[in-house]
């Protein structure tokens, strides 16, 4: 079966077919790994144009001749000749890649580039790969598989950092931005932007209280008109015929109501603002303060919020 995969690369070599060759000669020293056919391997890697595999098959063909005496050394000595002249030909094209780790990764880690597979423990390496477009794959124990793809010029070095990237809290965002910082809890930090609760309460306040001053203009308006119906039916002295009663019955409840829902929702939209305010912040003098005074009286309610914020 060796013989036969040989004779099919070799065969495939002749037309230019490396793509096909180079599988079957690769086979067939894998089955009986003859010297020869290492040789023609790495040749037909080198013409294939992947040139990192060519060198390391010249390299380990000539340790191997470096073991030949006598008579195998002799039939050995132009190809010798030849794997050497060619690395040092490949050498200086390849580009060098160190792959580093910002901590050293687990042991159960897989780097994969192209078919490739790297051992953790090159990390610290100058490793040849050939110039042109590369697919990185490094899998983490119990993680998904991350991809990057990374192009290559002939020759340099290059440095590829695999460290996982670091997901972006609130606070690294506020600092990448400059509004809020590490450990900071201003006005300005995005965690602040999102979850002070006393101002969501504050809005959430004023909200309500102004949908109960809406409801009290509301039922006041309806009170008012209520009002003219007990004038036109009830004299001076509040003597009133059926309707009038009525009137006068739901006049009491609308205003009543009316009274209540002013008084509620004013109390609850001062307090609102009285939280959006003060939220998070630190006053600007020791003695600051804030508060809220309220006033009723018959026909008219007034708050008043006061303070140096």
């Amino acid at each position: 079966m060796a013989d036969q995969l040989f004779s099919q690369g070799v065969d495939q070599m002749k037309p230019g077919n490396f793509a096909s060759a180079c599988p079957r000669i690769e086979r067939s020293y894998q089955l009986d790994p003859k010297d020869w056919t290492l040789f023609t391997l790495a040749k037909c890697r080198d013409n294939e144009g992947k040139r990192t595999a060519a060198l390391g098959h010249y390299r380990a063909y000539l340790r191997m001749f470096g073991a030949m005496t006598g008579a195998a050394r002799q039939k050995h000595a132009g190809r010798a000749a030849t794997a050497t002249a060619q690395i040092a030909a490949i050498e200086p094209v390849l580009p060098k890649v160190k792959f580093i780790w910002e901590t050293p990764p687990p042991a159960e880690s897989r780097i994969v580039v192209d078919d490739i597979e790297f051992r953790p423990d090159t990390l610290d390496a100058l490793l040849p790969l050939d110039p042109g477009t590369h697919k990185i794959v490094v899998q983490l124990p119990g993680e998904p598989q991350r991809t990057r793809t990374v192009t290559l010029a002939k020759g340099g070095s290059t440095i590829i950092d695999l460290t996982p990237a670091k997901p972006q809290t609130d606070t690294a965002i506020g600092a990448a931005t400059g509004k809020g910082g590490k450990g900071m809890t201003g006005p300005g930090s995005g965690a602040n932007r999102k979850r002070d609760p006393a101002k969501i309460a504050g809005f959430v306040g004023i909200g309500v209280g102004a949908a109960g001053l809406v409801a009290g203009a509301i039922t006041g308006g309806m009170t008012i008109s209520e009002k003219r119906a007990v004038d036109e039916r009830c004299n001076d002295a509040y003597v009133c015929d059926t309707v009038g009663m009525a009137a006068v019955d739901r006049m009491n409840t609308f205003g009543n109501t009316s009274t209540a829902l002013f008084i509620a929702g004013g109390v609850l939209a001062g307090v609102g603002v009285t939280l959006v305010l003060v939220s998070k912040r630190v006053p600007k003098t020791a003695g600051a303060n804030v508060r809220m005074t309220t006033a009723i009286a018959p026909g008219m309610t007034n708050f008043v919020v006061e303070g140096v914020f």
